[in-house]
């Protein structure tokens, strides 16, 4: 474990504090757009040296959060859930590892009861353009919603949310203020989500109101002074997107020195007719006429848009899922590509989940012929990181695979076979 530039260390999540290292192998960890990210690893407790480490204290569930160092900085981490105590083979001759699991710090919203009632203002009615406290743009009113809550339940009285990360929304401690009031109604809608519901729950419901803009929401964890100082947490709620496009970062995967990459497509989730349903019965219908009057499989998806009470609304949304349609047409695609942890191009710490990032591929390989049959024409486009994981061998070796989706503004991509 030496040879690694891998460390893995134990905070208590209550205090903050940091408690030891933890001797994990076979680690994995990784984070995905929007969801908790994970980490798991073995202890092997027949190991004399590893009982010095007091691993069943540092790894105690809901109580030790766990963080993968890579290089001085944090690259992951979370709160240990599961842990399974394992022993095989004879008492004289037997295996003992420890597995530890961890979630990524979004789990704390997972498993928080909010038990603010949120069916009175400023929460009811979907607002229009407000000024935010913690914003920079002016968001719709999921987001706006979205960010209150997480605000609520970082700034509640009693005891210390997510323990001693010290967590910020969007770089700034949260004071609860209510965001200005509403400039403009444009959907008459209230939102019951009173008690017994949990952040993560409540987020979600918001993010799917129908409105095509919900923000993407990331924990980014850091030092604040070296790594036996506490950790600082960000809360970044970001609208419309979380990342950085490709001319702000400059990220590139070259797919010549990859370790591997696979363009899987999913027609499943193709359409060639589109329903548009309102709260208020109306239905709007977009069709793919040519796709389907060339007799091809018939795939149809609903978009329900229940808390969509009005007609023009529902005419502008369709408009958006007409342009869509053109999309839906096609197989999506979503690429997983395998490098090497320390990437010339894109080393493990150089992106966050979200960021753009452009991928090419040569129309030749060395020896002159096609580098890749199915992409004849070779390969420059930019795709989103929407999730990767670490796999570190024991002996110290690690593998980075990321997997990518097509930005909204780019075309979709159609290889040749």
């Amino acid at each position: 474990m030496s040879s690694s530039p891998f460390q893995y260390f134990s905070y208590d999540f209550k205090t903050g504090l940091f408690t030891g290292q933890v001797p994990l192998r076979t680690v994995k960890f990784g984070q995905q757009l929007n969801t908790a990210g994970t980490l798991n690893g073995f202890i092997d407790m027949t190991d004399p040296r590893v009982l010095l480490t007091d691993p069943i204290a540092s790894t105690i569930p809901n109580k030790s959060f766990i963080v993968a160092d890579y290089k001085g900085a944090v690259a992951g981490g979370g709160v240990v859930l599961p842990r399974k105590w394992d022993v095989e083979g004879s008492p004289s001759a037997s295996t003992r590892s420890l597995e530890v699991q961890c979630s990524e710090t979004w789990a704390y919203f997972q498993q928080r009861v909010q038990a603010t009632d949120y069916s009175a203002p400023p929460y009811s009615g979907i607002t229009g353009k407000v000024a935010m406290p913690y914003w920079t743009a002016t968001p719709w009113d999921a987001s706006l919603i979205v960010c209150q809550i997480i605000a609520d339940a970082l700034s509640v009285p009693y005891g210390n949310p997510l323990g001693g990360l010290g967590l910020l929304l969007n770089g700034v401690t949260p004071s609860g203020a209510a965001p200005a009031a509403p400039v403009e109604d444009y959907v008459a809608v209230s939102y019951p989500y009173t008690s017994l519901q949990t952040v993560d729950t409540i987020v979600q419901q918001l993010c799917q109101l129908g409105l095509g803009v919900a923000p993407d929401i990331g924990i980014d964890l850091a030092y604040s002074a070296g790594q036996c100082s506490p950790l600082v947490g960000t809360v970044n709620v970001s609208y419309p997107r979380r990342g950085r496009t490709y001319a702000e970062n400059n990220l590139m995967i070259d797919l010549t020195t990859a370790r591997g990459y696979s363009f899987p497509e999913d027609g499943s989730q193709t359409a060639n007719q589109v329903y548009e349903m309102g709260g208020s019965g109306a239905i709007n219908v977009d069709l793919n006429e040519p796709a389907l009057e060339a007799g091809y499989v018939l795939w149809e998806r609903v978009i329900s848009r229940a808390t969509i009470q009005s007609q023009h609304i529902l005419q502008l949304l369709q408009q958006i899922g007409t342009s869509d349609l053109a999309l839906y047409s096609y197989a999506p695609v979503a690429p997983t590509v395998k490098l090497a942890v320390n990437d010339p191009n894109l080393p493990l710490g150089s992106f966050i989940v979200g960021d753009d990032v452009r991928v090419v591929m040569p129309v030749l390989a060395p020896d002159g012929y096609p580098f890749d049959t199915r992409f004849p024409g070779g390969m420059d486009l930019e795709w989103r990181i929407v999730a990767y994981t670490v796999n570190v061998a024991d002996q110290g070796d690690a593998l980075l695979e990321l997997t990518l989706a097509q930005p909204v503004y780019t075309q979709a991509l159609h290889p040749t076979i």
